[in-house]
């Protein structure tokens, strides 16, 4: 009964905030992808979401570290001596 009511509060809840329906498990995947694009590291997002594994979580949420490819870009253009670029250009603006 209890799982019957907690689905029955969050679909009025969802309904009534205009949101779509959606399962716990996506609610938290959300949340986790928000304290990663956030800056926490996926040790502590590990830790939190309860995974006893590391490599289990860094799996899953790899592929959202926007901030570790771009510090690592950096750090290659900057070891290599490389001309330094505006991201924001586009191809053509270089030209």
């Amino acid at each position: 009964m209890e799982l019957y009511l907690s689905f029955q509060i969050s679909y009025i809840f969802l309904v009534s905030h205009g949101l779509k329906r959606m399962r716990f498990h996506d609610l938290r995947h959300s949340g986790a992808s928000v304290l990663l694009a956030n800056g926490i590291p996926i040790k502590q997002i590990q830790e939190w979401l309860g995974h006893s594994d590391f490599a289990t979580t860094a799996h899953i949420y790899a592929h959202l570290d926007y901030s570790s490819k771009r510090s690592s870009a950096q750090a290659m253009e900057s070891g290599l001596s490389l001309p330094q670029t505006n991201i924001a250009e586009s191809p053509r603006q270089q030209l």
